[in-house]
Formats: C-alpha cells, structure tokens, sequence
C-alpha cells in the first residue's frame, strides 16, 4: 500500500508498506507508516473519507485537524506509477524480532 502524509497541502512523507493492523478503541495504540508496515488507530482521525479512483483501485483519506493521511490501496508499481502488475516488496524478516508487551493485570502482586 502506498502512503502520503500532508500537513495542510505540504507533502510531508510518503513511501510504501503493508497494512499490519488496523485497531478502533484502543487509546493506547498509536498510528505510524514505516517502509515496512502501517499500523491504523482509526481513533487517531476526525473522519474517513475514500473514493474509487477510475483504475478502479481505492484511495482513503485520514483527516484530522490540517493533517492528512492518504492510503491508496494498490499493488506498489500500481501506486507508484510504475506500470499495472502487482508486485510483492522483499522484505527479510532474518534480522527482525517481534515482541509485545502487556502491563500487569488487574490485581496481579508484585
């Protein structure tokens, strides 16, 4: 999916990554774009807007306040420009290790 972060009618970044998560009700879950993964706290914006662009493809528009978050939901050459057939990014998950950390729940001791 490619991406396009705007404040106010500033491009500010953009690039291309996969959607990982998408969470609502969570206030403690930030939304970030990286190369590697987007991660969408729907909480985080005013209003979702989208449209069908005439290739058919989807693009949504995140808004709050004068920041803009543009995903247009495509293959990456398809988004980028760069020709109609899907391409898979390389990404080596060798070199990666994933962790999640919790607090302690309610009534748990020290």
């Amino acid at each position: 999916m490619a991406y396009r972060y705007y404040r106010g009618h500033e491009l500010v970044q953009h690039g291309l990554g996969w959607v990982e998560r998408i969470v609502g009700n969570e206030p403690e879950t930030s939304s970030y774009f990286t190369p590697l993964s987007i991660c969408l706290n729907v909480d985080s914006f005013e209003h979702l807007e989208f449209e069908t662009r005439p290739d058919q493809l989807l693009t949504y528009r995140l808004v709050q306040g004068d920041e803009t978050i543009m995903l247009d939901f495509a293959p990456a050459g398809v988004a980028a420009g760069e020709g109609t057939e899907p391409q898979q990014l390389a990404f080596d998950t060798s070199g990666y290790v994933q962790m999640e950390l919790l607090g302690r729940e309610a009534g748990e001791e020290e």
